[in-house]
């Protein structure tokens, strides 16, 4: 019998938080203003947090991409859905990504024996398009090395609502 979990309750239960933090960062971003959001890509339960900021106007101001089933897509094709969506924003947007789900299509040089450090080179140079990025990601090389407080953090190896691959994209 298979079960079903609410993601959304465990990684908040998981992490002790009252509500997903990467959720509240950008929750946080955006209740400052007074933008036309994209939601259309979000993740189902960030949308429920994000949809009441959402002004309507004729163009968008700020789009989000968080929806997990996204990060199943080629490399190449979930690029190139980012960088349309910057495209038809004023200001930016939001994505994330999860690492545990990434299949590439090319070979990237450059990279290192560290799993972060080639997460990071392969968005820097894929993310060129973008005035300016942040990078919020929380990305581990050994995950099941690292605990806080006595507890495994998130890391590259953790399915969860919010994906581990973080980055805000300003024009």
């Amino acid at each position: 019998m298979k079960r079903y979990h609410n993601w959304h309750n465990l990684q908040k239960d998981f992490q002790g938080w009252q509500i997903i933090r990467p959720d509240l960062d950008v929750e946080t971003v955006v209740s400052k203003h007074s933008w036309c959001l994209n939601l259309e890509y979000c993740h189902s339960s960030l949308k429920e947090l994000l949809k009441k900021y959402h002004v309507p106007k004729p163009a968008v101001d700020f789009f989000v991409v968080t929806e997990l089933e996204l990060s199943k897509l080629p490399l190449d094709v979930f690029f190139k859905l980012v960088q349309h969506q910057y495209k038809n924003s004023s200001t930016g947007g939001y994505i994330a990504c999860l690492s545990y789900y990434l299949n590439c299509r090319k070979s990237y040089t450059g990279l290192s024996n560290s799993y972060s450090n080639n997460i990071r080179t392969i968005f820097d140079q894929e993310l060129l398009f973008a005035t300016s990025t942040e990078n919020c990601s929380a990305v581990t090389d050994y995950p099941i090395n690292k605990l806080s407080n006595g507890q495994l953090i998130e890391g590259s190896n953790f399915i969860f609502v919010h994906p581990n691959i973080r980055y805000f994209l300003w024009k």
